[in-house]
Formats: structure tokens, C-alpha cells, sequence
């Protein structure tokens, strides 16, 4: 009977994180639609009316047309919103209807985090599950149509990595097969994959892992529609290319568009500077994960889980090194292109999985059980650490004062030398130097301050 009891407790446990996730994301986005006109959305017209077109394609077996649509971008997530639109579009309005795939991916991870941390603390599994159910800005990008469908994804394959204290192969080969699924989501998840893959050889020494998951990773090659055909293909290789950057934007991106002075505020921007935007909410998540690193700097001492880790510092170099240049000369495959006027390439739903990670983290570093640290490297905790020390920065321009474009404005005025903004932008360059001086420095004490526990 207690076994049952248990069972039936667990159960609603896990009811409540979804009806908690699910009820502020549906009435900010469904009904009544509190964020319509208030908080910033993107891409509404274009992935419904793309998902709709996919649907119908596949209902006719018409695979050449479906390869046409939205070409460039991977074809799972367009597809579910456009079945999600399909199925709920005779009680909702299309859009909204369309919307239902990510709000409800997203309210199911919820659950999927209280799994996940469950392992360590049943009270940080629950802080982190409402965590995530309430923090403004999650709430917010559950309206990102790609980022909130894959997101789903990687944490079903961390939810089996992070609770093997070691991996079957059945683990190995589900781990590899959710990370395919969010590449054929979103192509940023590749990044995230290349990345966990080093971890996986240089810290876990799991090579047998890594090589699942790469095999995984380079099957998902033949499962993208339009690189069947030669025009398809084409046409999304000028799609990237003009998008694109195959070198890390945040090492060569200010050398790209000619504004050396911008590198600076370039390296914040990747860092977690780039959630600051107008129309958008400050992430509690990003604030708890500053509190925890300040709280293991009082303790001197470094006790997350190993995979715990993993999962966050990759999270966070995903974003860092993502290919999309933040300001481009050019716009939608070589539609508007200027020499005098930037366009922007960076969106602030990029930090959906980072804030996600940072949530989990910092509710285990603060409410979990007292366990061994494996890491061998505290240089593995650096990232963590300075995107951390963006949070204060950040969760203030989001409230009050988001003007950290602008910031780029001003540097970008006094690198073409600007003879009335000049001034203001050699301000705004020492401002960025000094910041991220200060950040580096901080970073570097509190690396030094910490130690490992020992396993």
C-alpha cells in the first residue's frame, strides 16, 4: 500500500508541474492572449502558414513539394506546428492553434525537469519544475516556435543522462536518438551536440557514447527533405550563407561587419547579453543561477553533479558559439543588403535552453543532497560562472532599461566616426571594455576561490 501511495503521489506530482507550466503559458499566448501586443513574438505568419503547407504536401505524398517549404530550416518543428494548427485550428484561431505545439512542449518539460532533478532531491526537482513554470521570460519564449519544440527534446536525452550513473546501451542509443530529433528540429541543436560529444571524450571519457550519438547526429543528414533535390539544396545553401557564419561570430564577428570596437560588446552579447531586448521579460532562472554561484563562493566549494554540469556548460557554449552573426550586412537570402544600415541576426529566445539548464542548476546547487563532485577540470566551470555575472546586467535592462542594441549603435557611430555621436559611442566602447574586464576578473577570483569535492 505505501508503494502505491507513492506511486499515486508521484503521479500527481507530475500532474501539477504540467498544469502549472501549461496554465500561465496558454493564457499569455491562447486565451485571452495576454502577450499579444505586450511581449515580444516572432515568426507567427511564417511558421503556421509553412506548417499548414507541409501538412497538406504530406496528405497529398507530394515529397518534392514538401522539401520546398521553408527550405534551409530543419522540417520536424515546422511539421508539428503545422499538424498542432491542423488539429486545433476548428476551435482556435489558425495561429494560436499553430502556437499549441511549442506551449505545450514546453509546459511538458515541467514534468521532465522534476524527473531529471528527482534523482538528486525531490525539493530541488519541484523548485526547479515551478521554476521553470513561472520565470517571465520562459513563460514568454514558450512562443519560440523551434527552440521550445527542440528544447523538448534535449531534455528527454538529458533526463537519461542525467540519471545513469552509468549508461546501457538502450540509454546510449535513446540519448542519441532525442538529439537527432532536436537537430532535425533546429540546426543550433548541432551545436549543442558537437558540444556535449567533447564533453562526453574529454570529461566523461565515454567514447562509447559520443560515438552513438555522433553516428545518430550524422544520420539525421538523410532525414532532412531538401537536400534530396539539387535546386532545394541550393537554395538553402544561399539561405545560410547569407544567414551564416562558419566561423564562431563571437571570435570573428566584428571583423565580418568592420566594427573592431564592437568586439567587446560582441563577447557580453554571446555571454547572455543578448536576451536584453524591448517588449521582453527578465529570466528569474538566469538571477537564481548569479545567487548560486555567489552562494558556492561563500562555501568555497563546488559540489553540482558531473552531468548536471555537462548539460549547463553546454547550454551556455551553444549560444556563445552559435554560427548566427548578431548584426549583418545582409537579410533574408540577399532580400535588402546596405553598406550603411545593419540588420539584426540574433534574437533573445536563443537563451530558452540556457535558462532551462541555469534553473536546474541552480535549484540543485541550492536544495539538493550533498554529493560528489567527479569533475577533474574547474576550468569546466568558467562559462558557468561568467554568464552568471551577466544576470544582474541583464535582468535589469529587461525591466526597466533595455537598451543594450543601443549600446551597439553608439560604438558603431564612433568606428565610422560619427562627428556628432562620436563621443557618446568612445563612451560606450570603455563601458563594454570595462564591464567585461570586470566580469573576466570576477570569473577568474571566484574559479580560484572555489574548490572541487572531492569524490
Amino acid at each position: 500500500m505505501h508503494v502505491k501511495q507513492l506511486a499515486q503521489c508521484h503521479s500527481v506530482t507530475i500532474l501539477i508541474t504540467f498544469i502549472s507550466a501549461f496554465l500561465p503559458r496558454f493564457a499569455t499566448w491562447i486565451y485571452p492572449g495576454f502577450g499579444w501586443g505586450r511581449l515580444m513574438i516572432y515568426d507567427v505568419q511564417l511558421y503556421t502558414d509553412y506548417g499548414r503547407a507541409m501538412v497538406k504536401a504530406i496528405s497529398e505524398w507530394n515529397i518534392e513539394k514538401f522539401a520546398s517549404i521553408n527550405v534551409g530550416v530543419p522540417p520536424l518543428g515546422t511539421f508539428l506546428v503545422g499538424v498542432s494548427a491542423s488539429m486545433f485550428g476548428a476551435w482556435l484561431d489558425v495561429y494560436r492553434a499553430g502556437l499549441l505545439a511549442p506551449i505545450i512542449t514546453s509546459s511538458l518539460s515541467a514534468p521532465l525537469i522534476y524527473l531529471t532533478l528527482r534523482k538528486f532531491s525531490s525539493k530541488a526537482g519541484m523548485a526547479a519544475a515551478l521554476l521553470f513554470s513561472f520565470d517571465p521570460y520562459l513563460i514568454q519564449f514558450s512562443n519560440a516556435y523551434l527552440d521550445a519544440i527542440g528544447t523538448f527534446f534535449i531534455l528527454i536525452a538529458m533526463f537519461f543522462f542525467i540519471t545513469s550513473d552509468e549508461l546501457s546501451s538502450r540509454r546510449r542509443m535513446i540519448i542519441g536518438f532525442f538529439l537527432m530529433i532536436s537537430i532535425l528540429t533546429k540546426f543550433s541543436f548541432v551545436v549543442f551536440t558537437a558540444f556535449f560529444i567533447i564533453f562526453l571524450i574529454l570529461v566523461k571519457k565515454d567514447l562509447q557514447t559520443a560515438g552513438v550519438v555522433v553516428a545518430f547526429s550524422l544520420f539525421s543528414i538523410f532525414l532532412i527533405p531538401w537536400l534530396w533535390f539539387p535546386n532545394t539544396m541550393r537554395e538553402a545553401f544561399i539561405h545560410h550563407k547569407s544567414m551564416n557564419s562558419f566561423l564562431p561570430p563571437v571570435l570573428f564577428g566584428p571583423i565580418m561587419i568592420g566594427v573592431i570596437e564592437s568586439y567587446p560588446w560582441y563577447i557580453l552579447t554571446y555571454l547572455g547579453m543578448g536576451q536584453v531586448h524591448w517588449n521582453v521579460l527578465p529570466s528569474i532562472s538566469h538571477v537564481l543561477l548569479f545567487s548560486a554561484v555567489i552562494y558556492m563562493c561563500l562555501r568555497r566549494e563546488f559540489g553540482a553533479d558531473e552531468n548536471l554540469t555537462i548539460f549547463l556548460v553546454t547550454s551556455i557554449l551553444t549560444v556563445v558559439f552559435i554560427p548566427r552573426n548578431y548584426w549583418t550586412y545582409t537579410w533574408g537570402v540577399n532580400f535588402l543588403k546596405s553598406e550603411s544600415v545593419l540588420f539584426k541576426q540574433f534574437y533573445p529566445y536563443y537563451f530558452y535552453i540556457t535558462n532551462i539548464a541555469s534553473g536546474m542548476f541552480a535549484s540543485c546547487m541550492i536544495l539538493g543532497a550533498s554529493y560528489s563532485c567527479h569533475l577533474k577540470a574547474k576550468i569546466v566551470i568558467f562559462p558557468i560562472i561568467l554568464h552568471s555575472l551577466t544576470a544582474p546586467f541583464t535582468a535589469v535592462m529587461n525591466g526597466l532599461y533595455p537598451y543594450w542594441d543601443f549600446m551597439f549603435t553608439l560604438i558603431l557611430n564612433f568606428s565610422r566616426g560619427n562627428p556628432i555621436m562620436r563621443g557618446y559611442g568612445l563612451s560606450a566602447f570603455i563601458i563594454t571594455i570595462v564591464v567585461l574586464i570586470t566580469l573576466i576578473t570576477f570569473a577568474t577570483m571566484t574559479l580560484r576561490r572555489i574548490s572541487l569535492k572531492e569524490s
